[in-house]
């Protein structure tokens, strides 16, 4: 099991150099932004200093997979752990001071959340993937209930896959793939992007694609493939939402919040040509999915832009290629208005290898999902010498011969 190190830093940001500007057309009542293959402000260096740091070989605390940091109204850090399906909360200092939500089927309880947000009524918000719902927690640890967004549609059914959920004032914004089974050898999938109010009823849906699946005579092509899927969406704080939706195009979409399509940014970009390495572990990947194996066929660029952040004052931030490509990832852009206005380096030594780490850690990550609590952190309770305990049992020993300790 892979492990993680978090640390809080404070940056630094360098001079920039202005470059050229975009060009900028209007069609249809859209206006497309395209700016060209270098940002506008040249390059941003950023130079960061590590202020404290939890997890890793020596940490006392154990993380399974981290997949998000949210800064809650109380100044407390809250992590997502989408392995061990916990929030690890800590203070300003570093301090463990809280363990909310398990892995369970119960009240409060999830199993493989892919996201974590603060509700709008102060709650904090569980993502399950599969099946989609949002489990709701008190800031004590208590259950606050849960729904499934579109279940309030009583003409809804089949299942639904969540990928993110995100606020947007009293709303949310959800990223979902309904699956209605089409036959005994077909199904019909529709990949939504949807404003839901806070009981899950749709009320806005900005995005829709449909694709029917017949695995009598299946196929895995990448350049068919334009999912929206994990982080990929961003809403501004004046209720427009922002969706990187296309697998060879650098473009953001922006829709207002009524659902219109207002903006289209895009970049010129060259594509990243995927290593031996990297078109091996995914055929390795694809191939090791249930379903036929046959018609399945990868590409050999790799993804662009990963996924989306919020940023102040309407910026977005496309964060380096997709998370299964492995650790070389680009550097980062940063979006003011359909402005790339600069490309942002990060330095800090120790990163690379946390990164390494998580990457081993999603490669695994559908075993993990079966590991019960028990089974995952032995001694947990046991204090700091009980943790590094669980630790070597999952190395394969204490004296790394692959033979488990006594009694594990």
């Amino acid at each position: 099991m892979a492990l993680a190190a978090v640390a809080l830093v404070t940056m630094t940001l360098a001079a920039t150099v202005a470059l050229a500007a975009p060009t900028i057309t209007v069609k249809d009542g859209v206006t497309r932004v395209a700016n060209g293959a270098q940002p506008s402000k040249g390059r941003e260096v950023v130079a960061l200093q590590e202020v404290w740091r939890v997890g890793g070989d020596e940490g006392e605390d154990f993380f399974g997979l981290i997949t998000q940091v949210r800064t809650g109204k109380d100044g407390r850090i809250y992590l997502l752990d989408t392995r061990l399906a916990e929030v690890p909360v800590y203070d300003k200092t570093g301090a463990r001071v809280a363990t909310l939500s398990r892995e369970g089927d119960g009240p409060g309880e999830s199993r493989l959340p892919a996201n974590l947000v603060f509700m709008p009524d102060g709650t904090l918000g569980l993502a399950q993937i599969f099946p989609g719902k949002i489990i709701k927690i008190n800031l004590d640890g208590s259950p606050a209930g849960s729904f499934t967004p579109g279940a309030a549609d009583p003409t809804a059914g089949g299942f639904l896959q969540l990928f993110d959920c995100i606020t947007s004032g009293p709303d949310l914004v959800v990223t979902a793939e309904a699956i209605a089974q089409g036959g005994a050898t077909s199904q019909d999938r529709t990949n939504y992007v949807a404003t839901v109010d806070a009981a899950g009823k749709e009320k806005v849906r900005f995005l829709e694609r449909k694709n029917h699946m017949d695995f009598t005579a299946f196929e895995f092509n990448e350049d068919k493939t334009d999912r929206v899927d994990f982080r990929k969406v961003a809403a501004g704080k004046d209720g427009r939402v922002y969706v990187a939706g296309y697998r060879n195009r650098y473009a953001i979409d922006v829709y207002g919040k009524d659902g219109k399509l207002q903006r289209v940014i895009e970049r010129a970009y060259e594509h990243k040509a995927r290593t031996d390495e990297e078109h091996q572990r995914l055929v390795t990947a694809v191939q090791g999915q249930p379903g036929p194996a046959a018609g399945r066929q990868g590409h050999d660029v790799a993804h662009r832009a990963g996924h989306l952040r919020d940023r102040d004052r309407h910026r977005r931030q496309p964060v380096g290629l997709h998370q299964s490509l492995g650790p070389r990832a680009a550097g980062r852009h940063h979006v003011h208005l359909g402005r790339v206005l600069a490309r942002r380096r990060v330095h800090q030594a120790g990163l690379g290898q946390v990164r390494r780490r998580r990457q081993e850690g999603l490669a695994d990550l559908d075993a993990g999902r079966q590991r019960r609590a028990g089974d995952r952190l032995p001694g947990r309770r046991d204090g700091a010498a009980g943790r590094r305990r669980g630790r070597r049992r999952r190395r394969g020993g204490a004296d790394g011969s692959g033979v488990p300790e006594a009694g594990g």
